[in-house]
This record gives structure tokens, sequence and C-alpha cells, in this order.
């Protein structure tokens, strides 16, 4: 993983605290591109609207579109749903996920 995304790991515990934001049980082990997948020459998903602070249990399972879905509604509570619209409609893709 690169560098910038191991600094903004340890900036999101900070910020969010160091237990997994999924099961609230274990610290938190990995940060996961939870909303768009790591992509090869984009580096704008390595941005906090797309890491979720995972346990390697949770890990293990991540994925789907409804856990996508509540990440979304999780970060639009914590971020605003004008800045998470924002973000995804700036990102250079050929298709753009809605949530």
């Amino acid at each position: 993983m690169t560098k910038k995304w191991n600094e903004l790991k340890r900036r999101l515990i900070k910020e969010r605290g160091a237990l997994c934001e999924r099961c609230r049980l274990r610290p938190a082990a990995d940060l996961h591109h939870a909303l768009i997948g790591r992509m090869k020459g984009h580096p704008e998903l390595d941005v906090k609207e797309n890491g979720e602070l995972l346990c390697k249990e949770c890990h293990a399972n991540a994925g789907g579109y409804e856990q996508k879905k509540r990440f979304w509604a999780k970060q639009c509570a914590r971020y605003g749903e004008e800045h998470m619209e924002k973000w995804l409609d700036s990102l250079d893709l050929k298709v753009k996920p809605r949530f």
C-alpha cells in the first residue's frame, strides 16, 4: 500500500477511533476502499470519503452493494450528502456508481 494510504489510515484512526467501523469489537487493522475499489492510476479514490477502517475479519467479508449503501449513508451523515455527491461527481470514471 502507498505511503499516502498509510498516512490516511493513521489520520482516520485519530478521527474515527481505533475500532473496526463495522463490528466495533476488534481493532481496525486495514483501511478498505469501501465505495469504489482501488484502481491503478486513480489516486482520487485513496481519500477519506472512500476509506473504511476494518478489522481483518470484517475486511475478509467486505464488499457487496448493501454494504456499500450502508457505508455511503454513514459517510453522508459524517461529511454531508452534498460533499459526498460532489466527491463522486468529481471522479474521472467511465461509470460512476450510485448508492
